[in-house]
């Protein structure tokens, strides 16, 4: 019993895979929900593809994370950064990465795919060998890093997960093209956006094992203003993509921008949420947009959304939402605090206004 608690402490702590499971697998999940409404399976056809596609979506992300700490092994001790890899043996990482590759194939054993599911598949794990290790080394790259990085961490696995659930329906949703377009481009800028926020996070320990990114070359005041000009294009580009969304799912741009008035009231530099963001995390008015609003409604709310909008029309998929609330109850429960904590602050202020004595002249 203790050495399989501490073989699931290796896998959740250690090599991190606990936060691909809170910050893309709720995101990445959304699009085969999305294509599951816009065609016609049975609940539980539905349920297996999607623990099929929970399975596929961890491994790949430990294949990720395995060959970028492996391949950071020297620097991180350089840099005096935790790297769990350094303490294990050749043998117990080869079994480790073979481990997350057969993870993340075996589910494909039920999922259905076709040549360009093989396709993007090998793109993916192209991408972790050409980013990671030399003498390619995109990582140091400039921007060829932070490209590759996008890519491998958001588009390919957000194009791969929808084209599945497209063959999933039968390829049924006449939209398909325009989906995966607007996909792509916010999945991009959103990648970007997420990788020069990592490296600047990173940029001390960076300099300290001369990691050479593109944060390290430019410095942190240009990182700082093209950082700015990625989260207002990602915005855009988010808002076509609810737009497309909105076409199957009429509420979900209402919804969206209920959400987004609500976040603005709660993370403006002088609002309450945002002044305590900024004293807890010393971060910008710009991460916050980030990092709490924008983040927040990708992994809480929309793949929730997307759920109802199928539950409405397939009562009988109750127990895909049942699962998705137990293994996401985490972020399940932040989307519900969110709006109770921030509904009843605006409510406070508004009766604190109307109960103010005015002034006499």
């Amino acid at each position: 019993m203790q050495k399989l608690l501490a073989f699931f402490l290796l896998f959740h702590t250690k090599l991190r895979l606990s936060k691909p499971w809170q910050y893309k697998v709720p995101l990445l999940i959304s699009f085969p929900y999305f294509m599951i409404k816009t065609g016609d399976v049975d609940s539980s056809t539905f349920l297996y593809a999607i623990l099929a596609a929970f399975a596929t979506t961890i491994g790949f992300a430990g294949v990720g994370y395995v060959t970028n700490d492996l391949s950071d092994r020297k620097k991180d001790l350089l840099a005096n950064k935790e790297n769990t890899l350094t303490q294990l043996s050749p043998w117990a990482i080869r079994g480790i990465l073979t481990l997350c590759i057969l993870v993340a194939l075996l589910p494909w054993i039920y999922l259905p795919w076709d040549n360009y599911s093989l396709l993007l598949i090998g793109v993916e794990f192209a991408l972790f060998y050409f980013y990671a290790f030399p003498p390619f080394r995109l990582k140091e790259r400039g921007i060829l890093g932070l490209i590759t990085d996008a890519l491998y961490a958001h588009v390919v696995p957000a194009v791969l997960a929808s084209w599945t659930f497209y063959l999933v329906i039968g390829k049924t949703y006449d939209q398909f093209d325009l989906f995966v377009l607007v996909l792509i481009i916010w999945q991009f800028f959103s990648g970007i956006r997420n990788i020069l926020s990592h490296q600047m996070k990173d940029y001390s320990n960076d300099l300290n094992s001369g990691t050479n990114t593109w944060v390290t070359k430019q410095g942190i005041p240009t990182a700082t203003s093209l950082l700015k000009a990625f989260i207002s294009i990602e915005f855009l580009a988010f808002m076509g993509f609810i737009g497309v969304l909105g076409l199957k799912i009429t509420f979900l741009p209402w919804v969206f921008g209920a959400y987004l008035l609500l976040a603005v009231y709660a993370f403006l530099p002088t609002g309450q949420a945002g002044a305590k963001a900024r004293k807890e995390k010393q971060e910008t008015p710009a991460k916050n947009f980030t990092n709490i609003f924008l983040d927040s409604f990708y992994t809480q709310w929309l793949p929730q959304l997307i759920l109802i909008a199928i539950l409405c029309v397939q009562p009988k998929i109750w127990p895909v939402i049942f699962l998705h609330l137990i293994l996401f109850a985490r972020t399940s429960y932040k989307s519900v605090q969110f709006i109770f904590s921030n509904f009843w602050s605006i409510l406070a202020g508004i009766i604190h206004k109307k109960e103010k004595p005015q002034k006499r002249t």
